[in-house]
């Protein structure tokens, strides 16, 4: 028997188990590694925690420490000390396949220095650690019911049963500097990519860029923000309406030749689900770019984390495929007939998830806001 096995052994079943859950229920687990030599066993390691603990990565550990935001009951970090290429090679896959986070603690020095250790760790890590992430399938219940106990809007009621079958889904917002690709690609010049509304907009526009990017006198570009222009940050998610990330999403699935496109509604909440993210009540700061928690602007959209997927809520919201509709059950407010009916055309689509700047009833899962298909709404996509 190894020593991994010994070890989950004990964790499972041994003697002081319950007193030592009890003595530690309020405390963070933090499992420290060096290498991981058996991915086997280490897989089994990582499936026992994530049905056992709350996984929980860096930024959720800032900011129970310097915001006072309360770890979630069972609060477990992974981390490793040294950039071991097992971890790389046996640990990354296992923890993606996941979602688990981890934090790998190693000196700068030696990644500054060019040790050619530390150029393959990188290279290998760019190229394998997957971009796309699997979402597993089942029910989805849409609607909430009259005695939920969050303010919402008519069009939120009723109830609508469905099933979602398996996908895979960008683990990141679609950044600047991916979507430059598509730019580069003279995706604004190429008819095909565009649905005939989109390349009516793009016509009638004139647009070879997203709106909010000004062209540089470097020929680069720069963002228009509220105040000011600054460089265009490369991590930050892209801005765009849903007629330009339908013709991303072309683009992206031509250039593949895997099917890509938007999520839908239903999907939307798997993800959701995948995240471990549960009502707005229970986010915290620590869970997203929203609700004016942290920032005034986007931020990276890999700095929160949440089952392995970055900005399932916040940073910006995210265009569906889906045009709004009532649910079985909807019924008109009366206080306000004219704020849902005139978008059940067909031709509004809904966005999920929130910004930064969202608040109130717009930074709750159940929330349904949609727009025509060519408007901003600090909107983004995945």
């Amino acid at each position: 028997m190894k020593l991994y096995d010994v070890a989950l052994g004990v964790l499972r079943s041994g003697p002081v188990t319950g007193a030592a859950r009890r003595l530690t229920r309020d405390r963070i687990r933090i499992l420290a590694y060096h290498g991981v030599p058996d991915a086997e066993a280490f897989s089994r390691q990582m499936h026992y925690l994530a049905s056992n603990f709350e996984p929980v990565d860096e930024v959720a550990i800032s900011a129970a420490i310097h915001d006072g935001v309360p770890l979630p009951s069972g609060a477990a970090w992974v981390t490793f000390d040294d950039g071991d290429p097992s971890v790389v090679e046996n640990g990354l896959p296992v923890l993606s396949g996941l979602g688990i986070p981890a934090t790998m603690f190693v000196c700068p020095g030696l990644i500054e220095s060019g040790e050619p250790f530390w150029w393959r760790v990188t290279d290998w890590a760019a190229a394998h650690v997957p971009h796309r992430v699997d979402v597993p399938g089942g029910p989805v219940a849409l609607g909430k019911t009259r005695e939920h106990g969050l303010y919402g809007w008519d069009n939120e009621y009723g109830r609508q049963e469905t099933s979602v079958s398996h996908f895979r889904a960008s683990r990141y917002l679609v950044s600047n500097s991916e979507f430059g690709e598509f730019v580069a690609a003279g995706g604004y010049r190429t008819e095909r990519w565009w649905t005939p509304e989109g390349w009516q907009w793009r016509n009638f526009r004139q647009a070879d860029h997203p709106v909010f990017w000004v062209e540089d006198e470097e020929g680069g570009y720069r963002l228009r923000c509220f105040t000011e222009e600054i460089p265009l940050p490369a991590d930050w998610p892209v801005e765009v309406n849903q007629l330009e990330a339908k013709a991303f999403c072309n683009w992206k699935a031509e250039t593949t030749g895997k099917p890509v496109r938007l999520p839908t509604e239903a999907e939307w909440y798997r993800l959701l689900a995948a995240s471990g993210l549960g009502e707005a009540s229970t986010w915290g700061a620590g869970h997203g770019n929203i609700n004016l928690a942290r920032h005034a602007s986007s931020c990276p959209v890999d700095r929160h984390l949440s089952g392995g997927f970055g900005d399932v809520v916040g940073n910006v919201w995210q265009w569906t495929e889906t045009p709004i509709t009532g649910f079985p059950g909807f019924e008109v407010h009366p206080l306000y007939d004219d704020f849902s009916t005139p978008t059940f055309d067909g031709r509004h689509n809904l966005i999920k998830g929130g910004s930064w700047i969202s608040t109130g009833n717009e930074a709750t899962p159940h929330s349904r806001y949609a727009f025509r298909r060519h408007f901003f709404q600090h909107a983004g996509f995945r």
